[in-house]
């Protein structure tokens, strides 16, 4: 029981030993604040101009149908090739069906060293 203590104090010991420490989310609290209360705003506030905020709302949506027909397109260009992938595949596979040399032609080369 003691050599028991003895190892998991030092195994506590030892976790501390190699821990970090930061002083992060400490919060100084001796700050001193100088606010100056007397803030003078000149001009006037104008209203929202709502056409300039439709003409931006409108090119965005063309930005984002855009970008979604692109991605579209992108998608059907690769299913097309996937596909054209998959046919070339599949006649190069009934091929060396029906004449098995052809897997020397189709095929590659693979060395295999054994003892």
């Amino acid at each position: 029981m003691k050599n028991f203590t003895l190892f998991l104090s030092l195994l506590f010991f030892a976790n501390i030993s190699f821990s970090q420490y930061s002083n992060y989310y400490t919060v100084d609290q001796n700050i001193n604040a100088n606010i100056n209360e007397n803030i003078n705003v000149s001009g006037f506030v104008s209203s929202i101009d709502y056409g300039a905020l439709a003409q931006a709302n409108a090119q965005r949506e063309a930005n984002r149908i855009e970008r979604q027909r692109v991605q579209i397109q992108v998608q059907k260009a690769q299913d097309e090739r996937n596909k054209e992938l998959a046919i070339i595949e599949s006649n190069k596979a009934t091929e060396i069906a029906f004449d098995p040399v052809k897997a020397y032609t189709y095929g590659y080369q693979q060395s295999v060293p054994f003892n």
